[in-house]
């Protein structure tokens, strides 16, 4: 295939599992991990990789606005609330934005040239879905 580009859809954990709480943005997660495998049929003949990450809960400014909100209602301290948030989760710690742009970055990559329409969970193990 003669490379003509790249695109890395990121996308979210959602849409691998059905969550009540999250029924809206599961849809569209699911939606856009469907767009990505049939943007990748298409870029077959156009030369251009199709790839999606589907990252968990990572550390940044949103996380930290629910564990704050969780420690307020649940009258906990904010490292508590944090650490009964990972658990629920089913993981040890939450994954570093540096982390999904290394996932990026290697998907768009030539080390990756083979990769196309590839899914990837990077997510600490949360998703347990095939």
């Amino acid at each position: 295939m003669n490379n003509q580009g790249s695109i890395v859809n990121i996308v979210g954990v959602g849409g691998r599992t059905g969550n009540a709480e999250f029924a809206i943005g599961g849809a569209v997660n699911a939606a856009l991990l469907n767009l990505t495998k049939v943007l990748a049929d298409r870029g077959i003949k156009d030369g251009v990789r199709v790839n999606a990450i589907n990252p968990g809960a990572i550390s940044t400014d949103r996380l930290e606005i629910r564990i704050k909100k969780l420690a307020e209602e649940d009258g906990m301290a904010f490292e508590a609330a944090s650490s009964q948030m990972a658990e629920q989760l089913g993981v040890k710690r939450f994954g570093k934005p540096e982390e999904i742009a290394a996932v990026v970055a290697f998907l768009a990559s030539d080390q990756a040239n083979y990769c196309q329409g590839t899914i990837l969970d990077v997510d600490g193990g949360q998703t347990k879905t095939l």
